[in-house]
């Protein structure tokens, strides 16, 4: 397996153009399967020596082919869940309700620290000023796209600003895919606001770059970390990966999860070898004949 670096703390951007994308069909019968692939990150996630939860999806963007390692299992989500205050609010930002250029910045602020203070802004600017009636339409978009195990009950690190639903915001690994298929298809959005959000996404810090964005191409991604009441640790990121092979353009969601870990940043490890693991599958998927 060709291996990735193990900490990277700088991802530097290609600068293709991705508006017009090709999406040529996997090739069948030739190299692992998707189930193979499943096979070999529920090894690692069994086989790993650090105590924990993690969870892991990974989505095929071409075929819509999904597989995952304790999909369904509630995680805590961190700040992982205020993507779907960026979708809800770049929809609000198309649809007029919402000037543009505050709502990038917002955007741009939230994903390139994991910032809560402007993730709770996002949630009372969709609310037109009510934090509280932000969330409920951001529950209605994680309704509409089918994040049925999903729980957004407060704008994270602001948990007296509650629907009084839960004390936590959960996702599963396999909800959140179905969030970042959402935006990929770009139904609601369409393909110009759908790149708009993907590249306001890869502005993350270099700190915060050594989950999902060790993968090779560009990696639109936001992070969720916090240290748990119990002194335990949680640390997710969810991404959409873009690649190029033979001037034909190819994308994969991953999103990874674990919580209960006893250590800070002992999850990297685990995190960094199933993203290697996915990338390399991909490329190989998607390699030119």
């Amino acid at each position: 397996m060709r291996r990735i670096a193990s900490i990277v703390l700088a991802v530097v951007l290609t600068s293709i153009s991705f508006a017009a994308w090709s999406t040529p069909a996997a090739a069948e019968g030739d190299g692992e399967s998707l189930d193979d692939l499943q096979a070999r990150l529920e090894a690692l996630v069994d086989d790993y020596p650090v105590a924990g939860e993690y969870a892991v999806a990974v989505t095929d963007l071409q075929t819509g082919e999904t597989i995952a390692v304790n999909g369904d299992r509630p995680q805590l989500s961190a700040c992982s869940i205020n993507l779907m205050v960026i979708l809800q609010a770049t929809l609000d930002v198309r649809a007029g309700r919402l000037k543009q250029a505050p709502i990038d910045d917002l955007i741009a602020r939230t994903v390139y620290s994991s910032n809560p203070v402007t993730g709770r802004e996002l949630y009372s600017l969709v609310g037109r000023g009510d934090v509280l009636r932000g969330l409920r339409r951001v529950n209605a978009l994680i309704g509409r796209i089918g994040m049925d195990d999903t729980v957004l009950d407060h704008p994270p690190s602001y948990g007296r600003e509650s629907l009084k639903v839960n004390p936590n915001n959960w996702l599963t690994a396999r909800d959140t895919n179905r969030a970042l298929e959402w935006l990929w298809e770009a139904e609601e959005l369409g393909v110009p606001w759908r790149d708009h959000v993907l590249d306001l996404m890869t502005g993350v810090k270099p700190g915060l770059n050594y989950l999902t964005a060790i993968a090779p191409g560009v990696v639109s991604h936001k992070n969720g970390f916090f240290p748990a009441l119990d002194g335990t640790y949680v640390d997710n990121d969810v991404a959409i990966v873009r690649f190029e092979h033979g001037g034909h353009h190819f994308a994969y969601a991953i999103s990874f999860f674990s919580q209960w870990v006893p250590r800070k940043y002992d999850d990297i490890p685990l995190g960094q070898r199933i993203v290697g693991e996915v990338s390399d599958f991909f490329q190989a998927r998607y390699a030119e004949p």
